[in-house]
């Protein structure tokens, strides 16, 4: 057994992942173009969108590993750790310029995480998709469908991924736990659901680590995320804002900096969108979370960018104030 196989067959995300079609939640019209792929052995340039543990990448993996017939027909690439142009123009043309190799029709570059790709890897790719257009294919996942340029957008069919329902979630988690003979109890994981849905992959990778003596049993207490904590403390920055409590805000931004000390395991992505999901937050808030969360990917230091969108809300509310005449 190889290396990959033996990580694959311990951690439950890659041992659980579906390997077929039919064992993903797809809209039929839907499943019926991609069996189309499968059969006719082809694709076009594909583009999958949603948010994360949505099933983007699985369906990709399916794909590639029904219609690619030999490994050197197939380079992966993770945009957001290998997203420069050298590595298109050199790790990717050098790929693209070889012939296909054993019984593949096509050969296939899969970047996953594709919107970590900086605008001039995009822009080089571009000319390659026009270039190698005869056997090269291209399949990208992406979280942020706005970090894609339009040159590229329009060379792709895209498909949106949707959040998988909650009760499918909790009977895959169930399944999982059954098959390793695990204890469990269903409150445990509908409690690791509400924290992180609706991302599967996190959800999963939890519920495997808190894992002990063959047993699954969790408190609320025990999930308190890092970005949870943030949260809390923002929500907390916003009612010293309303209140026009400045200790408690001089408190909060004390808070803040302990936390970036302590912590450096912040989910951006996934505080971002649950700071932009909630319903206690206000909209003039929101629009600053949306623009802070698009600059977070091109920050020196995520934390300094977190920290200026605090300070910023913090001005912004006083302007509000001065503009309502409170």
């Amino acid at each position: 057994m190889t290396n990959r196989n033996i990580i694959d067959s311990y951690i439950w995300v890659e041992k659980y992942r579906p390997r077929e079609l039919s064992e993903i939640i797809l809209k039929d019209s839907v499943r019926n173009i991609f069996s189309k792929y499968i059969e006719e052995q082809e694709i076009p340039h594909l583009l999958f969108h949603g948010p994360p543990g949505s099933g983007k990448t699985t369906v990709a993996k399916i794909l590639y590993s029904k219609i690619i017939d030999d490994k050197y027909d197939l380079l992966k690439i993770k945009g957001s750790v290998e997203g420069g142009v050298e590595t298109m123009r050199n790790n990717v043309e050098d790929f693209l310029k070889s012939p296909c190799f054993g019984g593949s029709k096509i050969k296939i570059v899969f970047i996953d995480e594709a919107d970590g790709l900086t605008e001039a890897a995009q822009k080089a790719l571009r000319n390659m998709i026009e270039e190698y257009y005869k056997t090269g294919r291209f399949i990208f996942t992406v979280n942020y469908l706005n970090k894609i340029i339009d040159p590229i957008l329009s060379r792709f069919q895209s498909f949106e991924f949707s959040r998988l329902p909650e009760n499918y979630i909790l009977n895959f988690c169930k399944k999982i736990l059954d098959n390793e003979k695990i204890k469990y109890n269903d409150n445990s994981i509908l409690r690791v659901i509400s924290n992180y849905y609706p991302d599967v992959r996190r959800i999963i990778n939890t519920i495997q680590s808190k894992v002990e003596n063959n047993s699954f049993v969790i408190t609320d207490e025990e999930l308190e995320t890092t970005e949870r904590k943030f949260k809390n403390i923002f929500l907390d920055l916003i009612h010293g804002i309303f209140t026009r409590d400045n200790l408690k805000i001089n408190t909060v931004l004390k808070e803040f900096t302990d936390l970036f000390a302590n912590y450096s395991d912040i989910d951006y992505n996934t505080l971002y969108r649950d700071l932009f999901n909630d319903p206690k937050i206000p909209v003039w808030i929101k629009i600053l979370i949306c623009r802070y969360s698009n600059s977070h990917s091109s920050a020196m230091i995520p934390q300094m960018n977190l920290m200026a969108m605090c300070l910023e809300v913090i001005e912004m509310g006083k302007k509000q104030y001065q503009l309502l005449g409170k």
